[in-house]
């Protein structure tokens, strides 16, 4: 399928005008939503194209959620980060080609919203832009795979399946919101020392043990580029971390 995306002047539109666009934007019957954005000429080609697919919908979200992340990311790893970072191919996959899979992650925050943004971070981008890569339906699946892909593990996901198998919401989020994971060898090599440590000590993902050794590699941070960390240095200072804090 070649990638599409909306023009901006019909997102910021549709942001405006609340009362006109949300029940166009949730109702089933997508004919006047896409009769706006073809009449318009608000749909454009980006000259990219992937592998078609269709997005898993099952029950149980915990689920959903992690085979999305290794289906999408599997299919759209190699477009350029310039276009996973542009809200407007977002926009585009959310308002058309998956609304069906919107709709079904979706439809139980549009019951009883407390404001307008339930429904818009559905389709857009509602806070700033890093933030908003990993609370938008469809982008965080595409940002979950670029955090935890390992190309030099056998099963490339395994760190995908560790991180994300549960809370996959609040995972993503907290790994995005960390500086000091922004580098690919830091993030990594801090999901090798976790998943180690966790797995001598037969124990489960707590937030908190990731929290601590990412407040240790920020004080680091402070004094030290962690640009010049190897991912083997920093999964040792994860694992050193860790014992020291829990294994007492």
């Amino acid at each position: 399928m070649e990638l599409k995306f909306l023009t901006r002047e019909s997102i910021t539109e549709m942001k405006a005008d609340d009362e006109k666009f949300i029940p166009m934007l949730i109702s089933e019957n997508r004919d006047d939503i896409m009769s706006y954005l073809y009449s318009n000429n608000h749909i454009k080609n980006t000259g990219i194209s992937v592998d078609d697919f269709t997005l898993i919908k099952e029950e149980d979200f915990s689920v959903s959620d992690l085979s999305n992340t290794i289906l999408l990311y599997s299919k759209m790893k190699n477009i350029p980060v310039r276009l996973a970072a542009d809200e407007r191919l977002w926009a585009w996959l959310t308002v058309e080609k998956f609304w069906d899979y919107i709709y079904y992650r979706r439809k139980g925050d549009w019951r009883n919203p407390k404001d307008n943004r339930a429904y818009y971070q559905s389709f857009f981008y509602t806070y700033g832009p890093s933030r908003s890569q990993v609370l938008n339906t469809i982008s965080r699946l595409w940002w979950a795979g670029y955090y935890t892909y390992d190309e030099n593990r056998a099963d490339k996901y395994e760190l995908t399946k560790f991180y994300l198998k549960n809370a996959f919401s609040s995972n993503i989020l907290l790994l995005q919101s960390s500086k000091a994971t922004a580098n690919k060898d830091v993030r990594l090599g801090l999901l090798d020392g976790l998943k180690e440590w966790l797995e001598a000590n037969s124990l489960k993902f707590k937030r908190e043990y990731f929290v601590e050794p990412v407040k240790h590699l920020n004080i680091i941070g402070g004094v030290a580029l962690l640009d010049f960390y190897s991912r083997k240095d920093i999964h040792d200072i994860t694992l050193d971390c860790l014992r020291k804090k829990y294994e007492k």
